[in-house]
């Protein structure tokens, strides 16, 4: 009989919907990322996932990282985290269910388990494909801390759903794919930010043929990566069948349009993505159609007629084009969302605030 495959709790009714996306960064260098989670405060400057930002002020020593149990071929291993954040009063649990599956288990504020699942594939050198899916469970028990947590999170959501009341016009499958390329809990944004600085260290790496272990001084914080790498180690052969052999030449030296690519790394193999740009390019023909209809009536009405009545309908031609026209620009920028996360203007950045 063939053996259970590691799903972790995906198949429960409250798991959030799930999402994906591929990362033009190695899989042994970002799995070295997720097992390190005193990285969230430096390289995730400024950016939420709960009510308080990561700020490197808000880092702690970490004084309590342990691996539950032996790693093994089959099941992996498990570690228990304390806490290394003065923000978040929280506990982390890893447990990696070889072949990909990373399950982590957070408690915020003391009382709210969280559930986050992630399956980490490696498709080729220097491309991994990350499966991303995220449940909350209901509050242990309801305290100031608790409450304090879901306010802010509930007013926020209110505001969302007033500044997005334009998008109840447009098919419902658009609204699906924003959900797609923004993930829950901003992590689209935060997998940005992992990839500006991966990416980079992932090219120096295969550029210079460097082996990590020149750069390995590990301290009680590194305890998931040495657990993850011995794992590889011992039962993977160190990793992906190319890791040891692919040379400089795995990783391309990517422009940010490239290494930000919404097209490339989702939205061309998603169907419902793939629906939703063709529809917004077809809107985004037809509209300025409109514009130039509802301008060719006001210049026509005003020309040949003084009467009260039609130079009001004229008016609201031209009110209708001005809508229409601006609607343009809107579609435009709804669109741009699905095929790059680069600004329409400006210079590309993903800010990390570090001090100077």
């Amino acid at each position: 009989m063939m053996e259970e495959p590691a799903v972790g709790r995906v198949s429960e009714p409250n798991m959030n919907e799930w999402v994906v996306f591929d990362f033009p960064i190695d899989y042994m260098i970002w799995m070295e990322n997720v097992f390190d989670p005193m990285h969230v405060d430096f390289v995730h400057n400024g950016t939420a996932l709960t009510n308080d930002k990561f700020e490197p002020k808000n880092a702690l020593p970490v004084t309590q990282f342990r691996q539950a149990r032996d790693s093994k071929a089959n099941s992996g291993f498990h570690l228990s985290v304390g806490k290394f954040n003065k923000a978040g009063k929280s506990r982390l649990e890893m447990c990696f269910k070889p072949p990909s599956l990373l399950a982590q288990s957070l408690m915020v504020e003391g009382v709210l388990p969280v559930d986050v699942l992630q399956y980490f594939v490696p498709v080729r050198p220097g491309l991994l494909r990350i499966f991303f899916g995220s449940r909350a469970e209901k509050p242990t028990k309801i305290n100031n801390g608790i409450l304090g947590f879901f306010l802010p999170r509930a007013l926020a959501a209110v505001a969302l759903w007033f500044r997005e009341l334009p998008l109840l016009l447009l098919p419902s499958y658009i609204r699906l794919s924003l959900r797609h390329l923004l993930g829950p809990s901003n992590i689209k944004n935060i997998a940005n930010q992992d990839t500006s600085v991966l990416h980079s260290q992932d090219k120096q790496l295969a550029r210079e043929n460097w082996d990590w272990k020149r750069f390995f001084l590990p301290t009680l914080g590194d305890v998931g990566v040495a657990a993850f790498r011995r794992w590889a180690d011992k039962f993977a052969n160190g990793g992906p069948a190319w890791h040891r052999s692919a040379g400089k030449n795995a990783v391309e030296d990517l422009r940010h349009v490239d290494l930000f690519s919404r097209w490339e790394h989702h939205t061309q193999w998603c169907p419902t993505c793939r629906k939703s740009v063709k529809f917004l390019g077809g809107l985004e023909d037809l509209l300025p159609k409109l514009t130039w209809a509802f301008v060719a009536v006001a210049v026509g009405l005003i020309a040949n007629t003084s009467r009260i009545a039609y130079l009001r309908v004229a008016f609201g031609a031209l009110a209708a084009a001005a809508v229409t026209l601006l609607a343009r620009f809107e579609v435009q920028k709804l669109r741009a969302r699905f095929l790059t996360d680069i600004p329409s203007s400006g210079i590309p950045e993903v800010a990390h605030g570090w001090p100077s």
